[in-house]
């Protein structure tokens, strides 16, 4: 099968999907979440990943699961600002994503949280062109792999090299298994963990869409 890399150099990706926490930037604590601007930190060699699919001219969303929202009554603007945080942060780097899309529902809520398909498809409903038969989907998490499989995306599920210990690759249906989104990406092994160097974004150079989810939640 044709690594993710290569796909990317022979020009057949049409769009690629990114979970957010664990993939773009890094998580907070088990049982914790990220709430504040101050706390989004961005993985090392996500930047120059995602700059790298700009230049190819593949659009980039990313799709995340952020039920905390549901449970702060300040969450909606919290989340808003979080993700102009992180396009600034992109942005300063010459990186953008083309899009943001949230579920900010509980679990078992609506049709959107993944691994439902409500955000993906709220994704195409904007981009009536793209075929998610020649999208890829890039997770760290099983119900991410789950989701590409319902689109029938390519899935790539990121594994570090500390969670490699304890992985058992028969326990995922992922096409391909990376380290990191930029080893995926680039074909190669980015050393180090958050990249805390980009610290003073430049909002001017941000291009991305924020979108809350309007799939109905369940009464």
């Amino acid at each position: 099968m044709i690594p993710l890399s290569q796909m990317l150099k022979e020009n057949v990706v049409a769009g690629m999907f990114l979970d957010r926490d664990g993939v773009v930037n890094a998580k907070a604590p088990r049982g914790e979440y990220i709430t504040s601007p101050d706390d989004l930190v961005l993985l090392r060699g996500v930047a120059a990943a995602i700059r790298r699919v700009n230049e190819l001219r593949v659009p980039v969303y990313i799709v995340t699961n952020q039920r905390w929202v549901a449970h702060r009554h300040d969450g909606i603007e919290k989340l808003r600002a979080i993700h102009k945080r992180l396009g600034a942060l992109l942005g300063s780097t010459g990186a953008y994503v083309d899009g943001i899309y949230a579920c900010v529902h509980e679990i078992n809520r609506c049709g959107c949280r993944k691994p439902e398909r409500g955000l993906v498809d709220e994704v195409v409903s904007h981009n009536r062109k793209l075929a998610l038969s020649s999208c890829v989907m890039v997770g760290d998490a099983e119900t991410d792999i789950e989701l590409a499989s319902r689109c029938g995306m390519y899935s790539v599920r990121l594994v570090s090299d500390q969670d490699n210990v304890h992985f058992d690759r028969e326990s995922t249906r992922a096409q391909e298994i990376a380290v990191d989104l930029y080893s995926a990406v680039v074909g190669k092994h980015v050393v180090g963990g958050t990249n805390r160097s980009a610290r003073q974004p430049s909002p001017s150079r941000s291009r991305e869409t924020f979108v809350l989810s309007t799939t109905s939640e369940k009464g």
